[in-house]
């Protein structure tokens, strides 16, 4: 029930009396709040809550596939930067040693 104890139970089978209330009336409509909310409690919101807890690890397994994304992007990136790297100094040492040769 509400507070996830079970006091309520024992708060709504108590004499309107004991409860300290001037009016079976009252006591009722207490009763019938208290119904009210925990119904909110236990119903809609709790599927809510379900809901967002299924959005949020569908999200952080999102998170980590576009993280091994990016890291395999990051490695052929270095490995392309590398190559280019590599034919640019090999034509600088070419045009390099033509200057020399005249």
């Amino acid at each position: 029930m509400v507070g996830g104890g079970g006091g309520a139970a024992s708060e709504l089978e108590r004499p309107p009396a004991s409860l300290g209330l001037g009016s079976a009336a009252m006591y009722e409509d207490y009763r019938r709040c208290l119904l009210s909310l925990e119904s909110m409690v236990m119903g809609p919101l709790q599927q809510k809550k379900a809901a967002l807890v299924e959005t949020a690890q569908r999200v952080e397994a999102s998170m980590e596939a576009v993280q091994r994304a990016a890291g395999v992007v990051r490695s052929e990136t270095a490995a392309d930067v590398q190559g280019v790297t590599e034919r640019l100094e090999a034509a600088e040492r070419q045009k390099l040693s033509l200057l020399q040769v005249d």
